[in-house]
């Protein structure tokens, strides 16, 4: 039978067309009686009869039935579909398993809370992984008998329309000793792993060993499994298509470390002994990307690594490598240090000529004529500076003590200092501040030298040289302990090439990088250009001086490179500037790429922004002042600020900022909790834990966060909640499950320890606040 509009084959009795929508009723007798051709004929031969109105009239008419029939079809087909749900879930399309005295229940209506029993748990251990839905909700599969110690147990299945219609036959036992991290491939089969390490496959009938000696295993969710079989303690990777499961492809036998395995048919993995970036896969034959590769990380759908290209010397880098080192100082020689013994006069009296004093020395510590305090009584320099000395003490003072500290290593070992004409211009400055007159004063601070025909030893003079030469010869030594350091190629540094590697092809970012540092959304490098003779020798004195200065800290000589805009980008004189002096040695500084600009977080306090202007970043000003970074999902930066203690509990303010433009989540949120923020912008404190042995040692008060700091609250004491819709969650809490949903809560049943629901909210990206301070 066919279709008298389209033209498309239809089942005999069919009231409509599959294709078109078009009623067939009436149609399957005329079709099939020998008057077919006349039908037609007729037909045509009345429509050429009737005017342009009038088949214009009945085109429309026709429209407007076919339309007609359309949505009825499709209202049709949506009760089938409904139906055939409320057939297999009941009156509530999600399903439920809950953990009721050690006893797995399906709860077939929330409403009502029926409960029909599936299995004995057989066990005390509860484990958020014992249950588990196919992917076509048709069976629930479940793990009694489990045991925590092996982390195993006897995996079953129960069909849900079965167990709904009460028959016997709804439940089977699949494999004993099962671990429950099995995973599902296409139409409900699954492939899982037992304590001894054999990884089996499950075609909805019989079970196949696939492997010995598994350490875990990839599926692609098709029919596609790989896994991690370890022999002489290096991991092979092995895939398996269930399609052909004795044909098994031995896909990595090296250290490796996985990249990429998105896709089992471009796997990227990473060669540890070799340091090759490598792919292979099941259609895919052994291929080398690049050599000499470390690999940075990978961003979404890009893969980012270097490759050493060449390697230089430390001593490239330095700018005055010509110092002699050979040049070994001469160790002084005592008898040098022997000296005539003399006796000093001190010169007193009136009209003193230097002229007549080829010899002159003055003195610290020694008394001198110019400071006559009365007749015949004397005193030093260094006693003036101590003591008043009349309405000239402060200016007398200040004279003297700059001659101290400019002279007074000069002294020989008798006390006394050479008047040189530096000596001499500081003693007529001193003789200045004098009221009296006559030039020749200063020679009052003096004394004539007179040399004895006897020696002895200058032992200040020799300790000072000795203590000069050991320094010298400490430098000699440490300079070329630096020069041999400097030119050995263990401390060579490297040169790299900086890549990406997307859609199976490599593209070059920037040649001759010698430094990278990894931040979310950018890479942030120099290159060997900015450092080449720019180091000064005398400004290290060991290799990390050397390390740290060419650190890819943001200096201006660095480059960004931002994921998103895929090139690189200068960093301005005024943004190095901003990060030298706000960060210094003690702040911490992070570094995040969000559409055109860049974020900076310093020390858990600050937050800057600096805009990208084509290839350069340009200043970062202050966006927030109290901000901790918590978290970044795609494209929104979330923080918290205002931090406040009461009633020794702490509280923040929850932010997102996105666009660049911050917006409020939730005020006054305690510290010791966790947040899940969802799609829909609802936020909830959670019970669950990072830590699954722990779940069930956190009861928290559950409620939803509000912008205005206020919350709405669920219940108290709960282990668990999910939300199964935007308007509904569901929980448990003192042992009894309760639904929440306009405002109200509802019992449903009691002595629960656990449920799982085939279908619930995920928070945003996976995005968990896990704040305990």
């Amino acid at each position: 039978m066919f279709c008298p509009k389209c033209g498309a084959q239809v089942t005999s009795g069919s009231k409509f067309s599959g294709e078109c929508g078009a009623s067939l009723n009436n149609q399957e007798n005329m079709l099939s009686s020998n008057s077919n051709e006349k039908t037609y004929k007729t037909a045509y031969s009345e429509n050429n009869n009737k005017t342009k109105k009038d088949v214009h009239t009945l085109k429309s008419k026709k429209t407007k039935k076919y339309i007609t029939i359309l949505i009825l079809s499709v209202l049709a087909l949506s009760c089938l579909i409904v139906a055939l749900k409320l057939l297999v879930f009941g009156s509530d399309v999600n399903a439920y398993v809950i953990l009721s005295d050690g006893n797995f229940e399906l709860l077939t209506d929330l409403k009502d809370a029926k409960t029909i029993t599936i299995d004995s748990s057989r066990t005390n251990n509860v484990n958020p992984e014992l249950v588990s839905f196919s992917p076509d909700g048709k069976y629930i599969y479940y793990l009694s008998k489990y045991d925590e110690d092996t982390y195993s147990g006897l995996l079953c299945r129960a069909e849900i329309k079965k167990i709904k219609q009460n028959k016997e036959s709804f439940l089977e036992v699949i494999d004993q000793n099962v671990n429950p991290s099995y995973k599902f491939l296409k139409q409900g089969t699954l492939v899982y792993k037992n304590k001894n390490n054999e990884l089996y496959y499950f075609n909805g009938k019989t079970t196949e060993k696939l492997a010995d000696n598994v350490v875990n295993f990839q599926t692609d969710g098709n029919s596609k499994v790989t896994y991690l079989s370890q022999q002489s303690n290096i991991d092979n990777l092995y895939g398996i298509d269930i399609k052909d499961t004795q044909k098994i492809i031995n896909l990595i036998s090296c250290d490796h470390t996985i990249v990429d395995n998105e896709n089992f048919d471009n796997i990227i993995y990473y060669d540890k002994k070799e340091s090759k970036l490598c792919k292979v896969g099941f259609n895919q034959d052994y291929e080398i990307i690049a050599s000499n590769v470390e690999v940075l990380g990978k961003e979404s759908d890009a893969i980012y690594y270097k490759v050493e290209t060449e390697s230089k010397l430390l001593t490239d880098f330095i700018v005055n490598n010509n110092n002699n080192i050979n040049q070994i100082p001469e160790e002084p020689n005592r008898a040098d240090f022997y000296v005539k013994e003399a006796t000093y006069t001190m010169l007193t009296g009136t009209d003193l000529k230097e002229s007549d004093y080829p010899d002159l020395y003055t003195s610290i510590g020694k008394k001198n004529a110019w400071f006559e305090k009365s007749r015949f009584i004397y005193y030093s320099m260094y006693e003036v500076s101590k003591a008043n000395w009349g309405s000239n003490s402060e200016a007398i003072h200040e004279q003297i003590d700059n001659f101290i500290d400019r002279f007074a290593e000069l002294e020989n070992a008798d006390g006394f200092i050479p008047v040189t004409e530096e000596v001499k211009e500081a003693l007529k400055e001193i003789n200045k501040l004098s009221s009296l007159e006559g030039d020749w004063r200063w020679l009052k601070l003096c004394y004539s030298k007179e040399e004895k025909t006897t020696s002895k030893f200058d032992q200040k003079a020799y300790d000072a040289a000795l203590d000069n030469y050991n320094k010298v010869l400490s430098n000699r030594e440490n300079l070329y302990r630096l020069k041999n350091a400097l030119e050995d190629p263990e401390n060579a540094i490297s040169v790299y090439n900086l890549l990406k590697y997307s859609n199976g092809k490599s593209t070059l970012i920037s040649e001759g990088v010698i430094n990278t540092s990894l931040y979310p959304g950018l890479i942030i490098y120099d290159t060997v250009d900015m450092l080449l003779e720019s180091i000064n020798l005398d400004e290290i004195s060991e290799i990390d001086d050397i390390n740290q200065m060419i650190d890819a800290d943001m200096k201006e000589e660095n480059y960004l490179y931002s994921f998103e805009k895929s090139l690189p980008i200068k960093i301005s004189a005024e943004a190095a500037k901003k990060i030298n002096s706000i960060g210094g040695t003690d702040n911490n500084i992070d570094f995040y790429a969000i559409n055109s600009s860049i974020l900076m977080s310093v020390s858990d306090s600050e937050l800057y922004n600096a805009q990208i202007d084509k290839n350069y970043i340009l200043d970062f000003e202050l966006m927030v002042e109290d901000a901790t970074v918590i978290g970044l999902d795609q494209d929104t930066f979330y923080y918290y600020s205002g931090v406040y203690s009461y009633d020794d509990n702490k509280y923040y303010d929850l932010y997102a900022l996105k666009d660049l433009k911050p917006t409020l989540l939730a005020k006054d949120v305690p510290f010791n909790c966790n947040l899940l923020v969802y799609d829909d912008g609802k936020i909830f404190e959670s019970s669950l834990s990072r830590d699954s042995k722990k779940l069930f040692n956190t009861n928290i008060n559950l409620k939803e966060l509000n912008i205005d700091g206020s919350h709405t609250k669920i219940a108290n004491d709960v282990t668990q909640y999910a939300r199964t819709d935007e308007d509904t969650i569901i929980y448990i809490s003192d042992g009894v499950l309760f639904s929440f949903s306009k405002g109200e809560n509802n019992f449903i049943t009691n002595n629960v320890d656990w449920f799982w629901c085939s279908d619930f909210l995920k928070p945003s990206n996976n995005l968990i606040f896990y704040l305990i301070h």
